[in-house]
């Protein structure tokens, strides 16, 4: 069996991005960075599993879960970063809104 991960790896980055276009470029960017980090992780689980161990496939369909929680988990903590920064900006917008006012006053 011959083993084209590169292809499958775009076929996942491909609808990984699909799917987060609505979360804006930030979000897309974010997780394709850390799906790129798992690259060789979820590789070499294929390569091994696709060539040796074809009879274990559910213990296969287990690791890649795992790696999928792994994923998600770090996308969450992207998600919580983004808005920390959004919720930093909007402090920092409002900190100014009053001391302009104040300096009115």
């Amino acid at each position: 069996m011959d083993l084209n991960f590169e292809e499958i790896f775009d076929g996942m980055l491909s609808v990984f991005g699909n799917n987060l276009k609505e979360g804006g470029e930030e979000a897309l960017t974010y997780g394709q960075k850390v799906l790129a980090e798992r690259k060789a992780g979820l590789e070499n689980i294929s390569k091994v599993f696709a060539k040796k161990f074809a009879d274990l496939l559910k213990q296969y369909e287990s690791e890649l879960e795992d790696e999928k929680t792994t994923l998600e988990s770090q996308l969450l903590a992207g998600e919580v970063i983004v808005k920390s920064t959004a919720q930093k900006a909007i402090n920092e917008a409002m900190d100014f809104l009053v001391g302009a006012i104040k300096k009115l006053i």
